[in-house]
């Protein structure tokens, strides 16, 4: 699959300086789709890992219909996961980065960004 890096430029976690370089890998097929991020320090050492993998069906009124019902209250489950793996964390003695200001004002870019 693809594999794409970056500098950490925007604040993610409260958790998290906001330094050090993301791992990008895409692994897409007909049939599936994986993505992987993961996040070192400036150092080499890995920070964060993290995944989406799934695969692919065709979307109608009728299929978005069908997972609303399967998963009604994931957002919620979502945010309370969010929540507690934050607890966790403040448990665990782990210091609480507060926002830092915006290095740029803006961050955009232009162009083809493919490997070709």
């Amino acid at each position: 699959g693809d594999v794409l890096t970056g500098q950490k430029v925007f604040h993610v976690s409260p958790f998290l300086e906001r330094a050090g370089q993301y791992t990008f890998r895409f692994d897409i097929t007909d049939k599936r789709c994986g993505i992987w991020i993961n996040l070192h320090t400036d150092a080499g050492e890995k920070q964060l890992t993290t995944a989406l993998t799934g695969h692919f069906a065709p979307m109608s009124a009728a299929s978005l219909r069908r997972a609303f019902w399967a998963y009604p209250l994931v957002t919620l489950k979502a945010i309370t996961l969010i929540h507690w793996q934050a607890l966790k964390i403040v448990a665990k003695g782990i210091k609480y980065i507060p926002k830092p200001l915006q290095l740029m004002k803006k961050i955009t870019t232009t162009g083809d960004l493919t490997n070709s």
